[in-house]
């Protein structure tokens, strides 16, 4: 399974989390890491002391048309962030196909689903780590859950296009305008 993680290597993205899910899970698997920060030397020897660094790819800083590259070679997108609004990168990953493994918790809760991919409560440090672990051994032995997931990514990305946004935003002013009318 190859797993694709992207973001600042800051403390709040909680990397640290997939690292020792890694650690954790028995099938085999591959994570691309595409990001820099200041937390990338603790990460390398965090993943070296659990013994997972041979299958951790840190890229640094990528170019986008390298990014969409690694992205569509991998099989799922995780988002450890313990604080941030919805990002962008839940968009691309759905772009590609892949479905998302999240914290239940920022905007991740409203835009990721059931048919788009798994989100993880959080009751402590210990749990989330192993329902990240969980989720990933399951993901890489259930290819038809795994490409259930995908489709439902793709087709969560088209609710969300500016012509999906557009339209909604056009419904909003009918309703209004049709409210506003029907008052006078």
């Amino acid at each position: 399974l190859r797993i694709c993680w992207s973001g600042n290597l800051i403390p709040l993205k909680a990397l640290d989390f997939l690292i020792l899910a890694l650690a954790r899970c028995k099938q085999p698997m591959i994570l691309e890491v595409i990001g820099r920060g200041n937390k990338l030397k603790d990460w390398e020897k965090l993943a070296e002391k659990h013994g997972v660094r041979d299958k951790i790819n840190f890229h640094g800083y990528v170019d986008h048309h390298k990014v969409a590259n690694l992205m569509a070679d991998c099989h799922v997108f995780c988002i450890t962030s313990v604080r941030e609004d919805t990002s962008t990168v839940v968009f691309e990953a759905f772009r590609y196909g892949l479905p998302i493994i999240a914290l239940d918790h920022c905007g991740f809760s409203t835009v990721i689903d059931e048919t788009s991919g798994i989100k993880i409560p959080i009751y402590s440090h210990s749990q989330v780590i192993a329902d990240y672990a969980r989720h990933l051994d399951y993901l890489a032995t259930n290819e038809d859950e795994r490409q259930r997931l995908s489709a439902g990514a793709l087709a969560r990305c088209q609710q969300f296009t500016w012509e999906a946004k557009m339209e909604t935003l056009n419904e909003i002013y009918q309703q209004a305008v049709s409210s506003e009318t029907a008052q006078l």
